[in-house]
């Protein structure tokens, strides 16, 4: 037995009726040309994470990650006619990494800014400050994460479902984490939520990330720049310290997040002068911060920013944003024409609420385990799911907002209904099912048009004002006349 970055491994040669130890997932392992011939099976009922299958005969590596305390790997090979020799399988005795440990940016020793294996008290796994779910939330602690005190145990044996689920699907297919093809089954999985530890491989992957990735060019960038100041950079300087403030990793200077969220912000602005710098793009890095480390997190991030939203989404004049609204409503009314009469008839103004959304990509609305759902989904589909999230939200709170009465009470109700949205499967459910037919190919054809009214309402705006100017001109040059 052998060790490679402080995983263990095995070298194998089975025979047909061999059956050998797994741990998950076993795509980083398995030989492709051996897919559809295995099927996994829990090793023992008390630890789910290890499995037990029969292949055909094949040389190769099995690797075991799991503390030597948590599972006698000796006793329990006995009987199982798997070898333990020097990790190669060519007879070298040379150590020789799995397959999936070539992409460059996983190869290096990576920094991720939260250790889902420690969590600091009085706080969920991810950092942010738990506070008790029963207590009324205000509309002044609408920004603040709430999750509730015994909430992350059926999350976790959810997690170990879907991890097997995953791991069966891509041991099938004779796939990898790094050589995921998108397919129908296989967006159903991520809908179903993608287990923590798994998630920032599949973010990388999904992004779109492992194929613009340059080895060194986010360093080189920063060094370019060092010490040069811009109307963007002064703007990060503002945002950092107002990002995710109920998060430990972000709320106060000395946070061992805010230096790493600047420079990405920084590096990007100089990466895109075109975009520079919107706000918002603070609450999408340090979501990402969340889950990936630095330089990980630069590049999904420039994927977000280059190839997921549209083009000239976060620009000044946030046209496509503001065009994603009107799309928005108009689908509201279709679906939900009670409570969009409902909410005019108070003058409540769902894109006030609703702007913010789509914005931050739900950063800003949801309990963190909700949110890292609904970006599972959005890396993988693209921002059409935006839509449907939105739309889920209204359907899961409709009955309620149409009881109440005032437009103080709507609106307050409707910046903080999503803070409470802490079951993930109900909120997929009604976005992805009780929403069916949902007219997502419509989408990007109603943007487009409303795009260019925004624009020509935009011309028509900037005509009229230079029409107001010249007549103020004319009326103080005839005032100094009569002077």
């Amino acid at each position: 037995m052998e060790s490679f970055r402080g995983k263990r491994f095995l070298t194998f040669n089975n025979s047909p009726s061999t059956t050998f130890i797994l741990s998950q997932p076993p795509s980083l392992f398995m030989p492709k040309s051996h897919e559809d011939k295995g099927t996994l099976k829990p090793l023992r009922s008390k630890d789910s994470r290890f499995f037990s299958t029969h292949l055909p005969p094949v040389q190769g590596v099995v690797v075991v990650d799991s503390p030597r305390d948590s599972l006698d790997l000796e006793g329990e090979l006995d009987g199982f006619g798997v070898t333990q020799d020097h990790l190669s399988g060519d007879g070298s005795g040379e150590e020789a990494p799995p397959t999936s440990f070539k992409k460059k940016a996983f190869q290096t020793t990576r920094q991720p800014l939260v250790d889902l294996k420690e969590r600091k008290n009085g706080c969920d796994r991810y950092g942010f400050i738990l506070q008790d779910a029963s207590q009324p939330v205000s509309a002044s602690t609408a920004l603040a994460k709430i999750q509730r005190l015994d909430s992350e145990a059926p999350i976790m044996r959810n997690e170990e479902d879907r991890r097997l689920v995953i791991d069966n699907y891509l041991f099938k297919k004779g796939l990898s984490i790094d050589s995921l093809v998108k397919t129908k089954d296989f967006k159903m999985m991520v809908r179903h939520g993608i287990p923590a530890d798994y998630r920032a491989r599949f973010w990388w992957q999904l992004s779109g990330a492992s194929t613009i990735f340059e080895e060194g060019y986010y360093e080189r960038l920063l060094k370019k720049y060092e010490g040069r100041s811009s109307l963007a950079i002064q703007q990060i300087e503002l945002d950092v310290h107002r990002t995710l403030p109920f998060n430990v990793n972000f709320c106060n200077t000395d946070a061992p997040g805010i230096p790493k969220l600047r420079r990405i912000l920084v590096a990007y602005s100089w990466r895109n002068p075109l975009v520079g710098y919107c706000q918002g793009m603070n609450l999408l890095v340090a979501c990402l911060l969340l889950v990936l480390d630095e330089v990980e997190a630069f590049w999904v991030f420039s994927c977000i920013m280059e190839r997921i939203m549209p083009e000239d989404y976060y620009t000044s004049n946030l046209v496509v944003s503001q065009a994603d609204q009107r799309v928005l409503k108009e689908l509201a009314t279709e679906k939900f024409p009670k409570l969009l009469r409902h909410l005019e008839s108070f003058g409540v103004d769902l894109m006030l609420i609703t702007f913010n959304w789509f914005l931050t990509i739900y950063v800003d609305s949801f309990p963190p385990e909700t949110l890292f759902r609904v970006w599972d989904c959005f890396l993988y589909e693209g921002p059409k799911v935006l839509f449907r999230f939105a739309m889920g939200i209204l359907k899961m709170h409709e009955r309620h907002i149409l009881q109440l009465e005032g437009s103080s009470a709507i609106f307050n109700y409707l910046k903080t209904m999503t803070c409470k949205v802490f079951e993930a499967e109900e909120l997929v459910k009604c976005a992805f099912q009780g929403l069916n037919p949902f007219p997502s190919k419509s989408i990007f054809p109603k943007r487009n048009l409303y795009v260019i009214q925004l624009q020509e309402e935009a011309k028509e705006v900037e005509e009229q004002r230079l029409a107001l100017d010249a007549t103020l001109r004319k009326q103080r040059a005839a005032s100094v006349r009569e002077l």
